[in-house]
């Protein structure tokens, strides 16, 4: 039997070349596949980081817009406990006026007494860099009447109320005077973009003109809306960012500094030589009319203005006993901060409010007995802070003994 010739290499080739084609094929359009794809891919991650990139910029600039806000709370903290240290003779607690020139600096006096003022934050009256929102813009500020150092207001110590109201864009109120804080004193607001072509630049630092609030803020009236608020139709109507200082805030601060005490006690004790036998006002008030000189007493004169709704004085004939046989014919009394530490609301300002150990302060039956000796307000403690003062006034009556 004749074997076949064995095929040539040619041949051979030939024949793997015509059964390897297809495969081959396929490979290289998977190849071209899987290029693509990972092309595909790449671009997709490069939007994805781009993205990304942009929404951790957008971030960094909210986070960078929050932290100036603190900021600004922290340097008007900062100012009100101070106050009195950087003001001879004045009080401590009140709040610079906003800028209203765009200069970066406070601009006084800002309107009328007790009346809100909207402005600028004066950054470079609290000693701060020039501080920006999310988008660029100045922060703006608002201050209530009755915690702006110009004009002031009196009375003015720690149950002052703010006037200004913070709100969620649902509603949610965050505070409000009266509320358990005493309102908001001050509202710091970054603006953000703008929502409508309602801002024209103005030759300041940042472009904005102070005298247009409502080109850059939406509130109303002393409130102020905390976030994104949207209309019926979804659009986007309001959304500035805020921070505000609850008057509890400032007088934390303040009764916590180490001279608060003798700052109170030297006043009271300057109150108790001035009234004598003075008559007392109505519902045993202190007098109307202030007895120091503004000129002469200026620390004693703001003094008695911003804290003469803490008072009472009780008078009558040898009606006060000392505890040592001692009569006197006048009693002063000093109700010291509410116990919860928080402002007494407009709502609780009777003398039971006031004076936890008052039976009937009409008829001079409460604290008995009076001190003689000197006025001993004490901030070390809460208990200290609320506790009520009752001083003899006037010299004892002649001894009846032998």
């Amino acid at each position: 039997m004749s074997s076949l010739p064995a095929p040539s290499a040619a041949a051979a080739r030939a024949r793997a070349s015509r059964h390897g084609a297809p495969a081959a094929s396929a490979r290289q359009r998977g190849y071209a596949v899987l290029v693509v794809l990972i092309f595909v891919v790449m671009a997709s991650l490069v939007g994805l980081v781009d993205r990304l990139d942009a929404s951790r910029a957008k971030l960094r600039r909210a986070q960078n817009a929050a932290a100036a806000l603190q900021l600004a709370k922290l340097a008007l903290l900062g100012y009100a406990v101070a106050y009195r240290d950087n003001h001879d003779a004045e009080n401590f607690g009140y709040l610079p006026c906003p800028d209203t020139a765009g200069s970066g600096v406070e601009q006084t006096p800002c309107g009328k007494a007790g009346k809100i003022a909207v402005g600028l934050l004066p950054y470079k009256t609290l000693a701060l860099p020039d501080l920006r929102d999310a988008d660029g813009n100045c922060l703006w500020y608002a201050v209530s009447g009755t915690f702006k150092n110009n004009p002031k207001s009196a009375p003015f110590n720690w149950d002052t109320q703010g006037q200004l109201t913070v709100r969620t864009a649902a509603g949610t109120m965050l505070a409000a005077p009266d509320d358990r804080l005493g309102g908001a004193a001050a509202v710091i607001i970054a603006p953000g973009a703008a929502l409508a072509a309602r801002r024209a630049s103005v030759a300041t630092t940042c472009g904005a003109d102070p005298d247009r609030a409502g080109a850059y803020l939406e509130n109303a009236a002393g409130v102020f809306t905390q976030g994104s608020v949207t209309d019926g139709s979804g659009n986007v109507v309001g959304n500035d960012r805020l921070a505000w200082i609850a008057p509890k805030e400032i007088f934390d601060g303040i009764v916590k500094r180490r001279d608060f005490a003798a700052y109170l006690n030297t006043g009271i004790a300057a109150i108790r030589a001035k009234l004598g036998k003075q008559p007392a006002e109505a519902a045993n008030a202190l007098p109307v009319t202030n007895p120091f000189d503004k000129d002469t007493q200026a620390s004693d004169h703001n003094l008695y203005d911003a804290w003469k709704d803490q008072f009472k004085y009780l008078h009558c004939a040898g009606c006060y006993a000392d505890g040592a046989g001692g009569r006197y014919d006048g009693m002063l009394l000093f109700g010291g901060r509410d116990a919860s530490g928080n402002p007494r609301p407009s709502t609780a300002r009777a003398p039971a409010d006031y004076f936890e150990t008052a039976l009937d302060l009409a008829q001079g039956q409460a604290f008995a007995p009076c001190s003689p000796g000197p006025a001993s307000f004490d901030n070390a403690s809460g208990s200290g802070r609320a506790a009520d003062i009752a001083l003899c006034l006037a010299p004892p009556a002649a001894s009846t003994g032998p």
